[in-house]
């Protein structure tokens, strides 16, 4: 499988549908309009990253209340780990994070 330029590795299945499945915008929008008192609108991002950032697959996170997306509350670096029969995520913190806000919206951030 070809993955970024001229990368090319192998990985399981599984491991391509969770990378693809993990990689978008989520939102408990409908959740939040349904019972604001309870649930506040909250957006997460997941963005890939570079293939040569990890030499692998990873994803850039960031979770936001939907009305302050520029203050992120939450971001984190994770790198997928292949292990034919099951997946390993590595999780890593940001050390200037407010460097990266918004970046779930613009990956010319990243």
């Amino acid at each position: 499988m070809v993955l970024s330029g001229n990368v090319t590795t192998s990985y399981s299945q599984d491991f391509i549908t969770l990378a693809r499945w993990m990689s978008g915008d989520f939102s408990n929008q409908q959740q939040a309009f349904e019972d604001p008192k309870k649930f506040a609108h909250i957006r997460i991002f997941f963005r890939p990253l570079p293939y040569d950032f990890f030499s692998g697959i990873g994803l850039y996170s960031e979770q936001t209340q939907d009305y302050d997306l520029w203050s992120p509350y939450r971001q984190g670096i994770h790198r997928l780990v292949d292990h034919g029969d099951h997946v390993y995520i590595e999780n890593y913190g940001l050390k200037d994070r407010l460097l990266y806000a918004v970046a779930g919206l613009n990956a010319d951030i990243l």
